[in-house]
């Protein structure tokens, strides 16, 4: 899976499948892709995931990897590695998924590069039709467009216990978790497209 490479390459993904609510405790599926380079947030939702037996509500939750490296302290029991992807089946992968999860440092040291620029994993993300977990801070651009286009969840603090009552929430709401997804892959082909890149430009 390349996440450097020309967002214009990937396609997107209509399969337009709802997941979560398909039936009474069902599993939920989060997504990543990509560098693991915000480990801090990372531990922290494992953290938040082990302390409710990786459940949410009635519904078991597991975790669907892919990249160059394996996360770190992954539990092998609740979380799938499927190591590089080209971006074409990234974006099948993750479109299987029902959340995809995109962490963002919170270190001070960082802020800078935050405010200033835009996670490449968003993209196929996006690609996918699936609801965003954003979780970094406010002030960067990601969460602010994704906050601009209402295609995710936005966790704006390091404890990651809120990120799983907001998946119980939309998961158990049709309409919302439907027009999240139908949210996040418009603003792929609005704003990540050759074609939408080319107007932009013109």
């Amino acid at each position: 899976m390349s996440t450097s490479g020309e967002p214009s390459k990937v396609r997107p993904n209509g399969s337009g499948r709802l997941t979560p609510t398909s039936a009474p405790g069902a599993p939920i599926r989060i997504g990543i892709a990509g560098q693991f380079y915000a480990s801090d947030e990372w531990l922290r939702l494992l953290a938040a995931l082990e302390a409710v037996d990786w459940s949410v509500g009635e519904c078991p939750v597991s975790i669907v990897a892919m990249g160059p490296t394996r996360p770190p302290a992954m539990p092998e029991r609740h979380v799938t590695f499927f190591g590089w992807k080209p971006q074409t089946e990234a974006v099948e992968l993750l479109n299987g998924c029902d959340f995809l999860y995109c962490p963002y440092p919170f270190d001070a040291a960082m802020e800078q590069v935050a405010r200033q620029s835009f996670p490449s994993k968003l993209v196929l993300y996006l690609a996918a039709g699936r609801p965003v977990i954003f979780h970094g801070p406010a002030y960067s651009a990601a969460a602010q467009y994704i906050a601009d286009r209402g295609c995710g969840i936005l966790a704006t603090r390091l404890p990651a216990d809120n990120i799983l009552l907001e998946i119980g929430q939309i998961a158990g709401n049709h309409q919302r978790y439907s027009e999240m997804a139908s949210k996040a892959q418009l603003a792929f082909l609005e704003d990540f497209t050759l074609e939408s890149m080319a107007r932009s430009l013109a």
